[in-house]
């Protein structure tokens, strides 16, 4: 299993501006070797509506071609598995979807554990799981791990009502 903990990430680029005044992308100059990225895109202000959704697009670059591009939410974080289409470091950048949002701010962590191969970011071709499949997993076998912790301390008689 893919460890998630926060211990597991490193945070590699940060950016915020107070209001954009344009939409070109912002590339960060961190060079990225894992698949496994967690983003994080945040917009505050009076004017930021909860419908909002969709703070951007992450997009992979790989010797200044284009490789992936991902829909990056607003004010939530999202992990994602990026195509590993090299030998080599791949970069990053981040278009905003629109002028309208305030105080953005974007962290961008990257996965330390090792790469899991075939795992593929749903809705992308691949042979093995997609990312939700595996935490599906996870949380379908809480109440086993749960049961399996817990029972035991009920017959011994250290848990009482």
């Amino acid at each position: 299993m893919i460890d998630l903990s926060p211990d597991s990430w490193s945070l590699r680029a940060t950016f915020s501006v107070a209001e954009l005044t344009n939409l070109e992308p912002i590339r960060f100059q961190a060079a990225f070797t894992k698949r496994l990225i967690k983003v994080r895109t945040t917009s505050t202000g009076s004017q930021v509506k909860r419908t909002w959704r969709r703070g951007g697009y992450l997009n992979q670059f790989y010797e200044q071609q284009e490789l992936a591009s991902r829909t990056v939410p607003l004010n939530r974080s999202k992990i994602l598995v990026l195509p590993n289409y090299g030998e080599g470091p791949y970069n990053l950048e981040f278009r905003p979807v629109g002028l309208y949002l305030p105080n953005v701010a974007i962290s961008i962590w990257e996965h330390r554990g090792e790469d899991v191969p075939g795992i593929t970011q749903d809705g992308d071709a691949g042979t093995g799981p997609g990312l939700s499949a595996e935490l599906e997993q996870r949380f379908n076998d809480l109440p086993q791990q749960i049961a399996e912790q817990f029972i035991p301390l009920l017959d011994a008689g250290e848990i009482n009502d």
